[in-house]
């Protein structure tokens, strides 16, 4: 479990509330996540984006690269998440969709990498206002991990947070206060109750309480 955990801390990042949920920043521990952790790290975001184009443009010279390109495409629609705008927004799809059909040729359909690309995808779509499409893709990602890895596996605290603050956003109260409950339960489990992404599964999980609360006092 220990393993498991150092490669959680490594490969996954908590950032707030404000449409940035829990954002998966790699899988696989090429040059490229490297560089692009210590980018993010000092939030040099143009000088990641310039890094991605360029790892993107010279995996194109040839058909051997496509799998090393699926991830640094994702890499790059996973920064465009980090930090969106309307453009970045609409680019990110196009990029998801493109490594979605690469992963679909290279992967087995239960290959942790596609639930990366269902989940970043899924996070694209909840900032573009597209809720039930978010909520498919964000589901399709926790299944493939599910499958892959099992269904008490830490990394799964991420996948099903990411979902339940699309059904909160949404004003889904129950669904998203049993997702809240599931994951607040692994994330106790696997990291303890004192890491920060333990404390962030709590903190929503009595937000949206409130915030149902409210609603039905309003009525």
């Amino acid at each position: 479990m220990g393993d498991a955990l150092a490669w959680i801390a490594s490969h996954r990042q908590s950032v707030s509330r404000d449409r940035r949920s829990a954002i998966d920043l790699n899988h696989s521990r090429c040059l490229v996540n490297r560089h692009q952790v210590q980018l993010q790290a000092l939030r040099d975001y143009p000088g990641a984006e310039r890094f991605f184009r360029e790892a993107i443009r010279a995996d194109r010279v040839g058909p051997q690269h496509k799998k090393h390109l699926a991830v640094v495409l994702k890499n790059l629609a996973v920064l465009f998440v980090l930090e969106p705008s309307p453009a970045q927004l609409n680019e990110a799809l196009r990029i998801c969709e493109e490594a979605l059909v690469i992963d679909q040729t290279q992967l087995d359909r239960y290959d942790p990498e596609m639930a990366r690309i269902l989940g970043t995808m899924g996070l694209v779509r909840w900032q573009l206002d597209d809720y039930p499409l978010a909520e498919e893709l964000l589901q399709a990602a926790v299944d493939v991990d599910e499958k892959a890895w099992g269904p008490n596996h830490p990394i799964l605290v991420f996948d099903i947070h990411n979902l339940a603050t699309v059904y909160d956003d949404a004003n889904q109260y129950e669904r998203a206060k049993e997702l809240y409950r599931r994951a607040l339960q692994l994330a106790n489990d696997a990291l303890g109750p004192d890491v920060p992404a333990t404390k962030k599964i709590q903190f929503d999980l009595e937000w949206v309480t409130k915030r149902e609360l409210s609603a039905k006092a309003g009525k």
